[in-house]
């Protein structure tokens, strides 16, 4: 008996549980794809700005809307036989993702749940709590130590034991709004001078006045972004408090996705990636989240974080400077933009 080879590529469409929202089907490899469960673990990388948040086993795959789940063991060969089956842009098999239960909407402050956070997670709670507690500060009455204190040579085994690296996606943002974005920051420098960047005399306020702008160039082109400014948490089960600069939340099929933004104060990037990884550990204790997304930046380096059960992965080399005339430089500042657009969709 012979068996259909699987295309090398399938339409897919993810149904979105947001009331009113229209996705459009999209091709996705079949690479190394024999069984339903691969091709399942294909779509959530091809879809990541959208299904990051999604464990694979509440990704479900179907043949049309109303049809049931295929099985994960059910080769792609099977299905491509079946009489009838057509696959195109207007017949695409059919994803859905199943919000992760207990999912908060926009308030941590009373967020409880029995949920059992994934086994690695678990384990770094675990080896965060007890490296957090053998160095605590005198004087602390709180059982949790704010990150904001916390040197990164505490915790940095810990999280680079789990850290890859990789190169964060990005969507550019419409022409003129980037352009207003340019002339904004271009106002702010002239405004403040060129002792703006120079070492000497940076200063953290001003910096916030360079940031800002380039995050709301993002957030004014998706209506539905909650922005919280000097947000605190305070963990449950990792043993953390302290704030963010920026917290930006966008419901996605269901689920929270967070974007949490930490400015690297006298440009100490190691202080801020623990400060930053601290509180994304709190986020994802307080939401029950498989991944939280975070930023560390003094505006001329912008580091990107995702925080996943099982790693952490960081996008590093992001630089923004400004030419001659004060002038942002393009190229850089729309990498930078696009990838905190991608993070955002």
């Amino acid at each position: 008996m012979t068996t259909t080879a699987p295309p090398t590529e399938l339409w897919v469409l993810l149904k979105s549980n947001t009331p009113g929202a229209v996705n459009q089907a999209v091709l996705v490899s079949t690479q190394d794809c024999r069984f339903v469960t691969h091709f399942i673990k294909a779509i959530k990388k091809e879809l990541s700005n959208k299904l990051d948040a999604i464990a694979v086993d509440n990704i479900t795959l179907h043949t049309t809307e109303d049809s049931p789940a295929l099985r994960p063991g059910l080769a792609l060969s099977t299905i491509l036989s079946q009489s009838g089956f057509i696959n195109n842009d207007e017949s695409p098999l059919v994803v859905k993702a199943q919000p992760i239960a207990g999912s908060p909407t926009s308030s941590h402050s009373s967020r409880t749940s029995s949920d059992e956070p994934h086994p690695k997670r678990l384990k770094r709670w675990n080896e965060l709590n007890k490296a957090l507690l053998d160095k605590k500060k005198a004087g602390f009455s709180n059982s949790s130590t704010p990150y904001s204190s916390t040197s990164w040579s505490v915790v940095s085994p810990i999280f680079l034991s789990a850290r890859k690296l990789y190169i964060q996606s990005s969507t550019d943002i419409p022409d003129g709004d980037f352009e207003v974005l340019v002339t904004m920051l271009t106002w702010i420098y002239r405004c403040y001078g060129r002792s703006l960047l120079e070492e000497k005399n940076k200063n953290e306020t001003q910096r916030l006045h360079l940031i800002a702008p380039v995050l709301w160039s993002v957030v004014q082109l998706l209506p539905d972004v909650e922005v919280c400014v000097e947000h605190t948490l305070d963990g449950n089960r990792v043993l953390v408090y302290g704030r963010f600069e920026f917290v930006l939340t966008r419901q996605v099929q269901g689920v929270a996705k967070r974007l949490c933004i930490v400015e690297a104060k006298h440009d100490d990037f190691e202080q801020g990636l623990a400060q930053n990884l601290l509180g994304c550990e709190a986020v994802a204790d307080l939401d029950n989240s498989h991944v939280v997304y975070g930023i560390v930046t003094n505006f001329d380096k912008w580091i990107f974080v995702k925080d996943m059960d099982e790693e952490i992965a960081m996008d590093e080399n992001n630089f923004v400077g400004f030419d001659g005339d004060g002038v942002p430089v393009r190229d850089q500042l729309m990498k930078v933009v696009g990838k905190i657009h991608a993070l955002l969709k």
